[in-house]
């Protein structure tokens, strides 16, 4: 699977986050920030997608 674009709206720290143009030939994405800016969010809202769309 290959995530082209991202959208969090009202999701934990963020009330509107968009990450897009991520060239659907890139092999690895980097995610850098401080402590508390919010990256293990992005990987929570990839957690709650997946349990909805599984069904858990």
């Amino acid at each position: 699977m290959r995530i082209i674009k991202l959208e969090l709206r009202n999701f934990k720290r963020f009330s509107d986050l968009t990450i897009d143009k991520i060239p659907e030939t890139s092999k690895l994405v980097l995610l850098i920030g401080a402590n508390g800016s919010g990256k293990s969010s992005i990987f929570d809202g990839f957690d709650f997608i997946a349990r909805k769309v599984v069904g858990q």
